[in-house]
C-alpha cells in the first residue's frame, strides 16, 4: 500500500498555508516571511504549529487564531489551489491500495480534494493526525492509517515532502520517498528518505511500483 502525505504531495498547498501563517504571525508582532514559515511549520499539525509560535517565538496566540487561520486557508484554496505538478498521472496509474495520512484536519483535506477534483482517488481512505495523540514526527498517524486499512506497516510505502513527515514514516518502520521542494535532496536523505525530484519519478522506483500494484 502507498500512504501519501497530503499538503505538498497531493495538493500544492504548502505555499498557500505558509503564506497565510507568516502573515498572521507577522500581525502578532514578529515579522515572518513565507519561506521561514515553510521551514518551521511544514508537515506539522496546526496545534503543534501554534505551540511552536508560543514556545519558539515567544508570542501569545489569541483566542480565535486557529479558526481565523482555517478561514483564511479556505479563501486561499478557493482562489489558488492546484494539484502538485505531476501527481495526477501518478494517481491515475495506481492499481494497488492507497490512502492519505496528513497533519491537516479532515475538513481542510475534504475541501482541498473538492477544489482539485481528486477525491475519487481516496474515498474512505483519508486519515488525519487529529485522530491520534501525536502529530508528525511521531509515527502515530501512519500506524493509524495502516491499521485502519488492514495493512501491516512493513508492507506500506510513504510519499512525503517534509523532514517532519519523513521522520514519522521512518519511526513507523515504513520506507519513505521524499519529494524535493521545501527541503532539498540532501536534507531528505539525511532524514531517511529516498529523494525524488518530481512525482513522476516515483514510477521509476521498483519499491514504489510494487506498493502501487504496478509490478
Amino acid at each position: 500500500m502507498v500512504i501519501f502525505d497530503f499538503d505538498g504531495v497531493i495538493v500544492d498547498s504548502e505555499r498557500l498555508a505558509n503564506a497565510v501563517l507568516a502573515r498572521m504571525v507577522t500581525a502578532l508582532g514578529r515579522p515572518m516571511a513565507a519561506a521561514e514559515a515553510a521551514r518551521r511549520f511544514t508537515g506539522k499539525v496546526t496545534r503543534d504549529c501554534l505551540a511552536l509560535i508560543e514556545s519558539d517565538l515567544g508570542l501569545v496566540v489569541p483566542a480565535g487564531f486557529a479558526a481565523d487561520y482555517e478561514d483564511a486557508i479556505t479563501v486561499a484554496y478557493d482562489a489558488e489551489l492546484t494539484p502538485v505538478a505531476g501527481i495526477v498521472p501518478v494517481l491515475d496509474s495506481l492499481r494497488g491500495r492507497r490512502c492519505v495520512a496528513s497533519g491537516s484536519s479532515h475538513p481542510r483535506i475534504a475541501h482541498a480534494l473538492r477544489v482539485v477534483g481528486l477525491g475519487h482517488h481516496f474515498a474512505g481512505a483519508v486519515f488525519s493526525a487529529e485522530e491520534v495523540a501525536r502529530g508528525k514526527p511521531a509515527p502515530d498517524v501512519f500506524l493509524h492509517a495502516a491499521a485502519c486499512m488492514g495493512v501491516e506497516p512493513a508492507r506500506c510505502v510513504v510519499v512525503e515532502d517534509s523532514i517532519t513527515g519523513v521522520a514519522g514514516a521512518r519511526a513507523a518502520g515504513m520506507p519513505v520517498f521524499g519529494l524535493v521542494g521545501t527541503f532539498d535532496a540532501d536534507e531528505l536523505a539525511a532524514a531517511g528518505a529516498l529523494p525524488v525530484a518530481a512525482p513522476g519519478h516515483l514510477l521509476d522506483q521498483p519499491l514504489f511500483r510494487a506498493a502501487a500494484g504496478l509490478s
